[in-house]
Formats: C-alpha cells, structure tokens, sequence
C-alpha cells in the first residue's frame, strides 16, 4: 500500500487543480446525497482526495469524517478547509484495505471515485457495511469499464508496473451492485449518466 500512497501523493499537486469533469453531475449528485443528511447526521468518507466534497457537504450535517491514503491529498485538504472557515471536518490518513474500523455508527458513508480503486471489493464493502449505523446510507460513484470499455484492460495492465496508473478494476455495472447486495445494502438510488464511465448508487445498509 506503501507504493499506492506515494503514486498518489505525486498526483496530489495535480489533482487539487483539476476541474470537475462535468460539474452539472457533479452538483446533481451533491444534491441527491443530501436529501439523506440532517443537520445530525455524521459522515465518513474515504478516498476523499483533496477534500472538494467533503467540505461542500460540511454545513449541511454536523460533523464530516474525511480520510485518504496520501498525506499530500490531505495536505491540501486541510488548507483548502482552513481557507474556507470550515471547522466541522477532520482529515485523518486511512486505507480500507488494511484499516481498523475508526467508528461503527456513522449515518452516512462516501465512497465516491474510488471503489474501482481498491483490489478487494468485497472487503471493502464489509468495511463500509461495518463503518454505519443500521440503515445507514452508503453513497458511491463508481468507473465500471467492464461495461463499455474493457479495451483498456491491456493497456493499463501494461502501464500498472511502470508506476504510471494505479490498480483498476474491470467492473460491470450488474457486478457492482451484486456486490452490494451481498455485504448487506439495498440500492435505493441508481443514476448512470450519459457518457459517463460511472455508475452512482446510494444503497442503504439492512436494518
């Protein structure tokens, strides 16, 4: 995991300048999360990046939990929340591929740009399923290649040793939510948008 974190911390710089693919989705996803916050509600996000959506989400709840296995995502995640006066989130370093459990009763998790990141999905899942409260909400945004462009897989197993891509997964649409329903979570809420890769699910954890 070690090689995973420095890849990105090397991405970081980058990554904080980049815009929003398409920030019409972006906000229609925004949106959609938040009609399951109150003002109450806790949440826990991992992969969080730079830290743009937790702290869009920070006034709407009462305390947002951000994590990510780079320190330099998290870096200038916490100077972009100190620059916007947003004093209700934490960014702390996690990997949920080998952390503890950092809490079991959160109302909300995110798992946005990042379930096709980690090589254990199933494990992941587990985690994310172990991290909320009975009929808790888990929130993700999913890259299924599998689904329309499975062409890549040679391409980025060639590129994956040289250091130039980090681990992907090939995932169908059908997969992902298989998976889900197996470590427990009902879907509530699918949305594919055109011409995107990504598949965005909100599922709700078995009461």
């Amino acid at each position: 995991m070690a090689n995973i974190a420095k890849f990105w911390d090397k991405m970081a710089e980058k990554y904080s300048k980049s815009p929003v693919p398409n920030e019409e989705v972006y906000q229609i996803k925004k949106d959609l999360t938040r009609e399951y916050f109150t003002s109450e509600s806790t949440i826990f996000e991992f992969g969080c990046g730079t830290g743009t959506t937790a702290i869009a989400h920070a006034p709407y709840v009462k305390q947002v939990t951000a994590t990510d296995i780079s320190t330099e995502m998290l870096r200038i995640a916490k100077d972009k929340a100190a620059a916007a006066k947003v004093n209700n989130v934490t960014f702390e370093p996690w990997d949920v591929s080998t952390g503890p459990l950092p809490g079991t009763d959160y109302d909300v998790v995110l798992a946005l740009s990042i379930l096709h990141l980690v090589d254990d999905l199933p494990g992941a899942l587990d985690k994310c399923s172990g991290l909320l409260k009975d009929g808790g909400v888990l929130v993700s945004s999913t890259v299924c290649l599998s689904d329309k462009k499975a062409f890549l897989r040679p391409i980025l197993g060639f590129l994956k040793p040289l250091g130039l891509v980090p681990f992907v997964a090939f995932l169908k649409n059908e997969e992902l939510e298989e998976q889900m329903q197996s470590a427990g979570f009902q879907t509530v809420h699918r949305w594919h948008p055109i011409d995107s890769d990504a598949v965005f699910i909100i599922s709700r954890k078995a009461q």
